[in-house]
């Protein structure tokens, strides 16, 4: 039977899948809303995207930070060049979401907007894909 206390490797692993959690649910849910706010109050999407970031933000660097905790517990004689590998293409899909949100995020060209948000979307959900495999 499993210990039902939370230690220190618990909590480490709940706040990175509560930080990808957010960050991520919440591009599924700003693509899920903006076309309607734009369609029925579209004055009101700048204060919308100004609140998501706020939370956004802190959490995707909460991510980093606890992907970063999570990979000083690993004892790297124990992996393989084929997980490692993994971990770095994972890595390049971290900054590939966190770089497109950015453009995202500071574009005033809608062209430029969506393809930024549907690549911050798509590399999020391929580290997050990446993050299960290599907890496996």
């Amino acid at each position: 039977m499993r210990n039902a206390r939370i230690d220190g490797e618990d909590f480490r692993i709940i706040l990175h899948v509560l930080s990808v959690s957010v960050w991520l649910g919440g591009q599924i849910v700003m693509g899920a809303i903006v076309p309607m706010v734009r369609k029925t109050n579209p004055e009101a999407l700048s204060a919308i995207s100004r609140g998501f970031a706020r939370v956004a933000w802190p959490f995707f660097g909460l991510a980093v930070f606890t992907g970063i905790w999570n990979l000083t517990s690993i004892d790297s004689s124990s992996t393989t060049i084929g997980w490692q590998a993994l971990l770095g293409i994972k890595m390049l899909f971290v900054l590939l979401a966190g770089g497109a949100a950015l453009i995202h995020q500071n574009t005033r060209k809608p062209a430029v907007a969506a393809v930024s948000a549907t690549i911050a979307l798509g590399a999020s959900l391929v580290a997050l894909s990446m993050g299960v495999a290599l907890s496996a």
